[in-house]
């Protein structure tokens, strides 16, 4: 009777060594993959951790960009920028985004955010435009096979595909 409940106390202790040793290898799992995602250009731990503040019609974009790429496995629609489009980015001194830098993209994107949240109704508004207009931006990029630029000081698009696959739900 004795060893069986010495086996008992062992198997116990074994299951939460394995138990332990599972947690560790999340932990290890989940640091390791945001240093990669921090790496590859993304936005990094505050917009994993930020994703709840993000405005709803940023993830509407992001989620129709993704559903797209995902069914067709790659964005084969090319659709120019109209002038207006043009003129709006234009007014609020906006590049187009295959000739902006990463560091331009994060800026802008910042600016949208807080602009999705204001009580200016027009900045609202420009915000939910000019997000539109980056996803058809991006889209085409994708459908120009623009992905190969050997150029990386332009690498804004990069960071708005990751953006989009952080906030989408797809």
């Amino acid at each position: 009777m004795a060893t069986i409940e010495k086996n008992k106390s062992i198997d116990k202790n074994q299951g939460e060594d394995r138990q332990s040793s599972n947690n560790t290898n999340l932990e290890t799992e989940l640091i390791s993959l945001t240093k990669k995602i921090t790496l590859n250009g993304s936005l990094g731990k505050k917009a994993i951790i930020a994703k709840s503040s993000v405005p709803e019609s940023h993830r509407s974009m992001a989620d129709s960009y993704r559903i797209i790429k995902k069914v067709f496995g790659s964005i084969v629609i090319f659709c120019p920028l109209t002038k207006s489009e043009k003129e709006l980015l234009n007014k609020f001194d906006f590049k187009p985004l295959e000739n902006s830098s990463g560091k331009e993209i994060k800026r802008e994107l910042d600016l949208l955010v807080k602009w999705a949240s204001s009580i200016n109704s027009e900045l609202s508004h420009a915000s939910e435009k000019i997000i539109e207009i980056r996803c058809k931006e991006l889209k085409n990029i994708m459908a120009k096979s623009f992905v190969q630029r050997p150029n990386s000081d332009f690498d804004g698009y990069k960071l708005l595909e990751t953006y989009f696959e952080n906030i989408s739900k797809y």
